[in-house]
């Protein structure tokens, strides 16, 4: 997914409203297969394979290739970790999650023709299709900066009733108030300063000085903790067929469902509350936000066998049509020292919106090697930059500036796929490499780039096992890993007036162990 979880961090918790973007259409867009432990071992290379219901996702004439039928289910485990640097603290975190990688079937029917149609096949495979997984976790000491001084600079010239919640007024649908600020205003975390036109307003984590100035009163230890899991899941109706044995054709129909959810939490917390002239002892902020829904799409593809051990193979994809629900909730904690503690929630928020992705398509060769093995490569193609957004009712105007972004900032994705593979009896060896290119930069109104997407590199390898009668069993294992240095660097919360945001710089870290028992029969 691409360090999309570190810009949510910073417009989650900073932002002055929820708002759908370029980054949460990019974090749908993408493709990142897992399928069974075999095509996750050969790095997914298998747009001129086939022959594995982790491949139908892949190339649908995978399909056309099985002159027998096969099951398979293959759970996996995915562990997400992050190395972070914080206020001059390093800290790790990790967090192992349990998911269903792959599981079909496909049924092969002899047509009984001695050339022409040989056979044509149908299957059903549900394949995942991107993990959503991450997690950061930060902690150090700031006496400089506070979160509370940033939302209460964000609604400076707001008069204070436009804060309070009443019986006769609702601030929260108010689309330009920042829902944190009236968190924050309701836990006398903020406070209007008596007298000032236009309204200023003054963080329970400031003083105002001698001077006349206002900064953060004392020491304050700030924690941050990110959490995003989930994934998209492919549920593939296929259909294929065997033309003389050296011509595979396939269709899918795609159902693809979206469940995405993110959970954070940010605290401030005094070193010597008697440092604060509002007696502050300490602040929480947690944040949820969930997004759920479908799209479909359809994708058609061939392996063709010219000679010997050779196979080439295509696939396209059409665009993807999504329809998606964002839903999110905040609540926000204060205390001080004479005693006071305060809690708020906010009402629970959601929004209905469409994302159109960019077709796709792929090229591939294959080469076996006798009885000894083979190797394989993809290339894959999409131009993120041709995305599009709208409402749930289809208009497209209400994301305007999103899909001008978009378009201006995202591009071509260039992908290349490997696979190797060696049989030694009835085991076999394997192993992959995955390269995803950058998708782009994300930019601002004026055009310019605020944050460019790092490609990203990922090894795997896995061994499996054929046993039972003319070795219709098979068990196999595969590890992937994120490789290389997977640097971001972000803020929690916005920099205010001259007071810059610390940020925190975490390495990505992303591993996944699958394992495939599969029956053919």
């Amino acid at each position: 997914m691409k360090k999309i979880y570190t810009l949510l961090c910073s417009l989650l918790l900073a932002g002055s409203a929820f708002a759908q973007g370029p980054a949460d259409a990019l974090l749908i867009a993408e493709n990142h297969y897992e399928g069974t432990a075999r095509t996750l071992a050969m790095g997914n290379a298998f747009t001129a394979l086939g022959g594995d219901l982790g491949a139908i996702s892949i190339n649908p004439a995978s399909s056309g290739v099985y002159r027998c039928n096969e099951f398979t289910v293959s759970p996996a485990f995915i562990t997400a970790r992050g190395d972070s640097y914080f206020n001059g603290n390093p800290y790790s975190d990790s967090k192992t999650r349990f998911t269903l990688s792959n599981t079909g079937f496909v049924t092969a029917v002899n047509t009984g023709n001695a050339s022409g149609l040989l056979n044509y096949n149908f299957g059903f495979t549900v394949n995942r299709t991107n993990s959503f997984n991450n997690i950061v976790s930060a902690s150090g000491y700031n006496s400089k900066a506070s979160i509370l001084g940033s939302i209460a600079c964000s609604v400076n010239g707001l008069d204070p009733t436009m804060l309070e919640v009443s019986e006769n007024y609702e601030p929260y649908n108010n689309e330009n108030i920042p829902w944190n600020a009236i968190l924050a205003y309701d836990s006398y975390l903020i406070n209007p300063i008596t007298d000032t036109n236009p309204q200023s307003y003054i963080a329970s984590t400031e003083n105002i000085f001698g001077d006349g100035s206002i900064g953060v009163g004392g020491r304050l230890r700030q924690d941050y903790y990110s959490k995003t899991y989930g994934g998209s899941h492919e549920f593939s109706f296929n259909f294929g067929g065997n033309w003389n044995d050296n011509l595979f054709l396939g269709v899918n129909l795609n159902l693809i469902s979206v469940d995405y959810t993110i959970k954070e939490y940010y605290s401030e917390i005094a070193n010597n509350s008697l440092e604060f002239d509002d007696g502050f002892v300490s602040m929480t902020s947690d944040y949820w936000q969930q997004t759920s829904g479908a799209g479909f799409n359809a994708k058609i593809g061939a392996i063709w066998a010219p000679a010997g051990g050779l196979r080439l193979g295509a696939t396209l994809t059409t665009p993807t049509w999504y329809s998606l629900t964002d839903s999110w909730q905040r609540w926000m904690t204060s205390e001080f020292d004479n005693g006071n503690t305060n809690s708020q929630e906010s009402p629970y928020g959601s929004f209905d919106y469409q994302i159109t992705t960019p077709l796709r398509w792929s090229i591939g060769a294959a080469y076996t090697i006798g009885g000894l093995g083979l190797i394989s490569a993809d290339y894959e193609s999409v131009n993120y930059g041709r995305m599009k957004m709208a409402d749930g009712n289809g208009n497209t105007n209400t994301f305007s500036d999103a899909n001008m972004a978009i378009g201006t900032g995202l591009g071509r994705c260039d992908i290349f796929r490997l696979g190797g593979e060696l049989l030694w009896g009835n085991t076999a060896f394997r192993a992959g490499y995955n390269y995803y290119g950058s998708a782009g930069s994300l930019v601002d109104y004026n055009g310019l780039p605020y944050y460019t997407y790092q490609s990203t590199s990922y090894l795997s390898c896995g061994v499996g096992f054929r046993f039972g009668e003319e070795g219709r069993t098979s068990f196999d294992i595969a590890y992937q890993k994120l490789i290389g240095d997977n640097y971001d660097k972000f803020t929690v919360f916005d920099s205010y007036e001259d007071v810059t945001a610390p940020a925190i710089e975490v390495n990505k870290g992303l591993g996944k162990l699958v394992f495939t028992l599969a029956f053919r029969f």
